[in-house]
């Protein structure tokens, strides 16, 4: 059966204060309302994930909440330390590693790993950019989640607030 994976950059967070740790920031209201669109585009394009993973900071975690309010999705957001930050391949290890019971995942996380995982995932010479709340989605003909690779998946739908 075909996987199906969307990767998603958190909304627009608060600006860097010196006296909070980047890792708490929050959605700004243009972020909440981007999350809430964005929840609302991937329910009309038929997206609805078998799980949803997201970064433990708190502006992936509200990005999470929202767009999982808006598709009515009642399952867990899986909170992942190790998505903060996270480079590529650490994205990539995470989808790796999904049991076998999902066939749809929305993955939750920063800038720049989102984008270069993106990128080298679709195969395309150029730089893709993932904006804040952008969404990448993806279709794999591979087997199993730790045999995703670029010559089985396809970038399928690109959008953004």
């Amino acid at each position: 059966m075909n996987k199906r994976f969307v990767i998603i950059r958190h909304a627009i967070a608060s600006d860097f204060e010196i006296e909070k740790k980047d890792f708490d920031r929050s959605l700004q209201k243009v972020g909440i309302e981007d999350a809430k669109l964005m929840g609302k585009k991937l329910l009309s394009y038929g997206l609805i994930p078998d799980r949803i993973v997201a970064s433990a900071s708190l502006r992936t975690q509200q990005t999470a909440k929202l767009i999982a309010d808006s598709l009515g999705y009642k399952g867990e957001i899986h909170s992942i330390d190790k998505l903060y930050n996270a480079s590529e391949i650490v994205i990539e290890e995470n989808l790796n590693a999904l049991s076998e019971d999902c066939t749809t995942v929305f993955l939750i996380a920063h800038n720049p790993g989102v984008s270069q995982f993106v990128t080298d995932i679709s195969g395309q010479d150029l730089y893709i950019n993932m904006a804040p709340c952008s969404i990448a989605v993806f279709e794999s003909t591979a087997e199993k989640w730790f045999l995703l690779d670029k010559n089985n998946t396809s970038l399928i739908k690109f959008d953004a607030p």
